[in-house]
């Protein structure tokens, strides 16, 4: 089990692969050797894709994630293509041990292509930062970067 101690070494399994991986597919890699041992497991973003079917937070992708989340006892770092109302978000939910979205992070900067989708991707609000049981964890996505007040 991982300990609680703040300030202690932290394993971090970062999750990269090919277009084209359904949710079964990533799955069986965050539950197999993408999660054993982590503290935080990070997918990439919109690692779905960005089409005709944006998902709500509560669809099967973070479900299906928070519940290796609370398995594995890890935090979760999720992105999606995620439709909330009327509202079209690139968003990153970031799911705690107990398998509990603990944050959604918008992106704010949406990059040129998400301007074409229909609806279009809407700016976030802020940055995030998150309180996690190893300490704080900065959420920002792609483009964002390149914006200093992020």
């Amino acid at each position: 089990m991982p300990a609680t101690e703040i300030g202690r070494p932290v394993r971090v399994a970062s999750i990269s692969f090919a277009n084209g991986k359904t949710l079964e597919d990533i799955v069986a890699v965050v539950d197999g050797e993408g999660a054993r041992g982590a503290d935080l497991v990070a997918l990439p973003e919109t690692w779905l894709g960005q089409g005709d079917s944006p998902e709500v937070i509560d669809g099967p992708t973070i479900a299906a994630m928070s519940s290796l989340a609370a398995t594995h006892r890890t935090w979760i770092v999720c992105p999606i293509d995620r439709i909330d109302g009327e509202r079209r978000l690139n968003s990153s939910v970031v799911i705690d041990r107990s398998g509990n979205v603990k944050a959604v992070y918008n992106k704010v900067y949406p990059y040129w292509s998400e301007f074409d989708l229909d609806p279009v991707v809407e700016p976030g609000d802020m940055p995030l930062v998150v309180e996690t049981d190893f300490g704080r964890l900065g959420i920002a996505t792609c483009f964002d970067v390149n914006f200093p007040g992020v």
